[in-house]
């Protein structure tokens, strides 16, 4: 019935794509189609197409990873074990963007010292 639910709060074509997803992988249950499905929508809405692959950037892999886990709480899909990893994915990845930035920050105060010496 809860799966009905939630099935139902879907746009007609999220529909057509949580019915394509059946079809195409009939072992899948509810909430990995539904896991799937919330990864795809939040891909569609990205307004910028990344030049390189998705896996390169986390700011974008970050955004697509709250997104998914926003349209799953939306439709009241509450995955909990999936958002556990939603989560811990984005602590990593903000880490990540986080040491990135120090690192960059850091080389260049290296060049600017280098240019002003």
């Amino acid at each position: 019935e809860e799966q009905r639910r939630q099935y139902n709060r879907l746009t007609s074509d999220q529909k057509e794509d949580y019915d394509r997803l059946q079809r195409r992988h009939p072992n899948w249950s509810h909430e990995e189609i539904m896991a799937r499905l919330a990864i795809q929508v939040k891909l569609e809405q990205i307004p910028i197409k990344p030049t390189g692959p998705i896996d390169e950037d986390p700011e974008i892999l970050k955004e697509i990873l709250q997104g998914a886990k926003s349209f799953l709480i939306t439709v009241g899909c509450f995955l909990w074990d999936v958002f556990e990893v939603i989560d811990d994915a984005i602590n990593t990845l903000s880490s990540l963007i986080s040491r990135g930035i120090t690192y960059i920050g850091n080389k260049l105060e290296e060049f600017w010292d280098w240019l002003t010496s």
